[in-house]
């Protein structure tokens, strides 16, 4: 097998050419594939998002999806996550979405790769959706709950639910 040279400049501006074994090549290659960041959402399967509604299916493979004339209310939530990272403990982020009548309360969990979309959503096809409150949410580094839109007779959203 051919050997294998890397050319590599040091500090002080010296270029060195030196000879690599093709399996540390290999290694390298593998480590830097390993270390990418995930294209897709790393908390949930799918999240589509149209003029209509939103569809959403959880890791668990739990779909749903709601028009957004059908949503009554829209509560954005970090609270300390069902198990224990790596790390240790810590606090996740979700919006908890509430259908019109009752139907049932539907966690989509939030990333920071589909945070804008999501909020831009919210704000287009939601009128009343507080973006100060969710503001304030996202700045804050606190277990609490912030309501961002309450679909009411007067079509305005109510200030945040105190954490």
């Amino acid at each position: 097998m051919k050997p294998v040279y890397i050319e590599l400049e040091t500090h002080r501006g010296r270029t060195l050419k030196r000879r690599v074994h093709w399996w540390k090549v290999l290694l390298g290659a593998f480590a830097a594939g390993a270390r990418r960041v995930p294209s897709g959402p790393v908390n949930y399967r799918s999240l589509s998002l149209s003029d209509a509604g939103l569809e959403y299916e959880s890791l668990s493979k739990q779909r749903f999806s709601m028009e957004w004339r059908a949503i009554e209310s829209l509560v954005f939530c970090r609270q300390q996550a069902a198990f224990p990272d790596l790390d240790g403990p810590y606090l996740e982020t979700m919006w908890r979405i509430s259908r019109r009548g009752g139907d049932g309360t539907f966690e989509v969990m939030d990333e920071d790769s589909n945070r804008a979309h999501l909020v831009s959503a919210f704000c287009e096809c939601l009128p009343g959706f507080d973006l100060t409150a969710a503001e304030r949410a996202f700045r804050s580094g606190h277990e609490g709950k912030w309501l961002c839109f309450e679909r009411a007779s007067s079509g305005e959203a109510r200030p945040a639910i105190p954490p």
